[in-house]
């Protein structure tokens, strides 16, 4: 049945050309890994099809997103990074109130709030979660985030398919693996 489930939603996500991506923009993330993930992400566009539009919202105690019409979207992310706390509720209700194709949540260290009910899985979003390590080694911060988003049922099932856990570095590798998926 996960597996029905599964494909039903990467066929819905499929047909739809959009990407909300939540990017961390807690204080562990210091502005030169933030940086580095926005670095990332601009690698990963780069290999987009023109129509696949990307949405990207700061999660932190507040949410942000580009004002409509900011030609580099990125860069105004790298300028107007947050650096707080390390919550998620309000740009996990954001990202679903707009029914994206599929949704990646980026973090490195677990939310210090619950998810909005139902999350973006429960509500028929494929959900990815991608953990952003500091080390080669997974170490347990590492496993507390992957736990904590399997745990909060926020991202989709099978979990073993939608989670990643990686190095900053390689989260413009892990991007095209997932979008892959929907190509």
């Amino acid at each position: 049945m996960k597996v029905a489930m599964y494909l039903a939603m990467l066929a819905t996500a499929a047909s739809c050309a959009n990407v909300t991506v939540l990017l961390d923009a807690s204080q562990s993330m210091h502005p030169n890994g933030y940086n580095a993930l926005l670095d990332q992400m601009q690698e990963w566009e780069k290999g987009l099809n023109g129509g696949v539009k990307v949405r990207y919202l700061q999660c932190s105690t507040v949410v942000r997103e580009a004002p409509n019409g900011t030609r580099d979207v990125l860069q105004w992310h790298k300028e107007n990074f947050i650096g707080k706390g390390s919550l998620i509720k309000e740009c996990l209700s954001r990202a679903v109130s707009t029914r994206p194709g599929f949704l990646v949540i980026t973090m490195d260290t677990p939310p210090h709030d619950d998810p909005v009910v139902p999350t973006p899985s429960q509500a028929g979003v494929p959900t990815f979660g991608v953990v952003l390590r500091r080390t080669a080694i997974h170490t347990k911060m590492d496993i507390a985030v992957e736990a904590t988003l399997e745990d909060l049922e926020v991202v989709s099932e099978p979990v073993e398919e939608f989670i990643y856990n990686t190095m900053i570095d390689g989260v413009g590798e892990v991007m095209n693996e997932i979008s892959a998926k929907f190509a």
